[in-house]
């Protein structure tokens, strides 16, 4: 995905837990200066990780969108 320069995507892995230790997940972080843009690249960024996930017959069982704020 080409991005401009003041823009960055950054993907982590993270383990849902609940009663156990449950599936592997991610977090899309989008960095940048314009919070539309950003809105922008994210549904880009998840719309390219559903399309791959799909293709590759990986089972999505629940996925979310939504804002994170660093304190």
């Amino acid at each position: 995905m080409s991005l401009p320069s003041e823009y960055d995507v950054r993907v982590y892995r993270n383990v849902q837990t609940c009663c156990g230790v449950g599936g592997l997940g991610l977090v899309v972080e989008v960095v940048g200066p314009d919070e539309e843009r950003i809105k922008a690249i994210d549904l880009r960024a998840m719309s390219r990780i559903l399309e791959f996930c799909e293709e590759e017959g990986v089972d999505i069982t629940h996925h979310s969108f939504g804002q994170h704020e660093t304190l």
